[in-house]
C-alpha cells in the first residue's frame, strides 16, 4: 500500500472516530437531559406528595385538637352547670325563707304584696266575686287601703277575704280561675324562676366558663 493510500486510510479512521465520539456525546447529552427531566419531575412529584402529606397531617392534628378542646369544653360546661345546679338546689330553701321573712318584715311589704297580687288578678280574673285567701295571722284591716282603692277602680268587683293555713302571700280566685302569690304558688313555677335566675347570672357573666372566656314550667 502506498503512502498516499495509508494517509487516506488514516484520515478515514480518524473521521470515523470523530463521528463516533460526536454521536456518543450527543447520545450522552440526550440521556443526561432525559435523566435531569425525570429527576425534576420526580422532585416536583415528591414535593407535591410531601406538601399533601404535611397538609393532611396538619388538618388531622387540627381536627384532633378541636375534638379535644370540644371534649374539654363539654366536660367543663357539664361540671360548671352541675355546680350551678347544686347551688340552686341549696338556695331554694334559703330563698323560700327569705320570701317569708320579707312578708313578715313590715306592713308596707305586705301591702305592696297585696297590691301586686290584685294587679295580676285583674289581668287574669273577670269581674264578680273575688275570694281572697290570706294567712291566718294577717289582719284584713291592714289591707283596707289597698282594697278600697282597688274597688274604686273596679266598680263591679266584690271581694271576700278568707283566712287560710298559708305562711305568706295571697290567693285570689273567681269561679274556677285563681291567681296565687303564696309561697307555694310562687315556688310552683320553680323551673321558670330558675330559668330567669340563670339568665340573670349569664348576663352578669357568672356562668361564663373560666377557661372559655374564649325549660318552661308555667
Amino acid at each position: 500500500m502506498s503512502d498516499m493510500d495509508q494517509q487516506a486510510l488514516q484520515r478515514l479512521l480518524e473521521y470515523i472516530d470523530d463521528e463516533r465520539e460526536e454521536r456518543c456525546r450527543h447520545i450522552i447529552d440526550e440521556a443526561e437531559a432525559a435523566a435531569n427531566s425525570v429527576l425534576r419531575d420526580a422532585r416536583v412529584r415528591a414535593c407535591q406528595v410531601v406538601h399533601r402529606v404535611v397538609a393532611e397531617e396538619r388538618l388531622r392534628r387540627a381536627k384532633a385538637q378541636q375534638k379535644i378542646q370540644a371534649d374539654v369544653q363539654m366536660r367543663m360546661r357539664g361540671a360548671w352547670f352541675r355546680l350551678i345546679r347544686r347551688e340552686l338546689d341549696q338556695a331554694w330553701p334559703e330563698l323560700r325563707e327569705a320570701v317569708i321573712a320579707h312578708w313578715h318584715a313590715s306592713p308596707d311589704n305586705r301591702l305592696a304584696w297585696l297590691h301586686s297580687t290584685l294587679e295580676v288578678a285583674a289581668h287574669s280574673l273577670g269581674p264578680g266575686l273575688w275570694h281572697v285567701e290570706h294567712p291566718q295571722d294577717w289582719q284584713m284591716l291592714e289591707g283596707a287601703p289597698v282594697f278600697r282603692v282597688f274597688k274604686d277602680q273596679h266598680e263591679a268587683l266584690q271581694i271576700h277575704c278568707e283566712p287560710e293555713a298559708q305562711r305568706a302571700g295571697f290567693r285570689v280566685s273567681c269561679g274556677d280561675v285563681s291567681v296565687s302569690t303564696t309561697v307555694d304558688g310562687l315556688f310552683a313555677r320553680k323551673a321558670r324562676i330558675e330559668g330567669l335566675w340563670l339568665a340573670m347570672l349569664h348576663r352578669k357573666d357568672v356562668l361564663t366558663l373560666p377557661a372559655s372566656k374564649a325549660g318552661s314550667d308555667d
